[in-house]
């Protein structure tokens, strides 16, 4: 699968996802457009690849499209840890074909694009898991769905040292 792949992340919405109308922020610092119905962002367990398709644009030139996470924290401060991953969960209101999502983090310009069609209602993201020491980059992490020329969301995410956040890693490798 090589590293640095971008993920994204299908299922049924948990609990922890955010609801409500309108343009909004949630308690992570996230933001969603009106056109999202749910929206969720924060720090996970790396969930099962179930499939990789082609991303050109991507630093590996693949996506993988991966299980539910299990474990989810809603903040942007993410432990550089091999095991984790974070980003963005959102369902939208309407049928939205051709959703650019955008990936910006340390050591990567530009900026890393794949597409993916939304279904109202079914749940879709953008999402990154560490998989390899080289992954681990310090920094402010960015996600963005855009179509067209109007904003989806957006998170942005602080990766720091893994001894800053040590009750995270403990609770992922005691499920892995």
């Amino acid at each position: 699968m090589g590293h640095g792949v971008v993920r994204m992340r299908y299922g049924v919405i948990l609990a922890a996802i955010v609801a409500a109308g309108g343009a909004r922020a949630d308690p992570s610092g996230a933001w969603f457009g009106d056109d999202i119905a749910l929206g969720w962002a924060g720090v996970f367990c790396a969930p099962r690849v179930v499939s990789v398709i082609a991303a050109p644009e991507t630093e590996t030139g693949t996506v993988s499209q991966t299980e539910m996470p299990q474990r989810k924290w809603s903040q942007h401060q993410v432990p550089a840890q091999i095991g984790l991953a974070f980003g963005v969960l959102a369902t939208t209101h309407r049928d939205i074909s051709g959703v650019v999502l955008r990936a910006t983090h340390p050591g990567r310009a530009p900026e890393e694009r794949w597409t993916r069609d939304y279904v109202a209602g079914e749940l879709g993201g953008a999402s990154f898991s560490f998989e390899y020491p080289e992954e681990l980059r310090l920094g402010t992490w960015t996600f963005e769905g855009w179509d067209g020329d109007r904003l989806l969301f957006r998170a942005s995410f602080e990766v720091v040292p893994p001894d800053s956040l040590p009750d995270i890693l403990q609770e992922c490798q005691a499920v892995s």
